[in-house]
């Protein structure tokens, strides 16, 4: 009678994603962002990584933040999010970012790290990236008994005729 549900991963419009890793070298240093793919509704984790071989190297990054800012053709003001890192996840070296898109759409992402290089004044350095975020499909995977009840009441409607005929 039916399996129902469509169980075809490639949907229409469905954008393939992959993780975005960037370096950029400050004050004779490596930072490496990562910016994972992200979906509409899920927990995602963007990491700031500092890449070093020298490990007598004084620590000249004070401080890191993450800016999420949707790219919106309307003037919304609320499209705009700062976080810190997550403290229970983040270590020495590594800042981790934890947080949830609500909608999809196409996001600016920029990790601010702030430094201090040889007793010299504060300097901001910026990575970024435009990333999209996709819709959530996790709803149209659930199953669906509908066809299964219907199928089984319309079998049994029909013994129940033969059985009377």
């Amino acid at each position: 009678m039916g399996w129902g549900g469509n169980h075809n991963t490639n949907r229409p419009g469905q954008k393939s994603q992959q993780v975005l890793v960037k370096e950029q070298q400050v004050a004779n240093q490596t930072l490496r962002a990562t910016f994972p793919s992200a979906e509409a509704g899920k927990q995602v984790q963007f990491y700031l990584q500092l890449v070093s071989n020298d490990s007598n190297q004084e620590d000249i990054f004070s401080s890191a933040s993450l800016e999420i800012r949707r790219n919106a053709a309307s003037s919304d003001t609320n499209n705009y999010t700062k976080i810190s890192p997550d403290p229970s996840l983040s270590t020495r070296g590594l800042w981790v970012f934890s947080y949830r898109f609500y909608e999809p759409g196409d996001y600016n992402i920029t990790f601010i790290v702030d430094y201090q290089f040889q007793k010299q004044s504060v300097n901001t350095f910026t990575i970024s990236a435009n990333r999209p975020v996709s819709e959530s499909y996790t709803i149209g995977h659930r199953y669906n008994s509908l066809p299964w009840i219907a199928g089984g009441v319309v079998m049994t409607g029909m013994m129940i005729w033969m059985i009377t005929d």
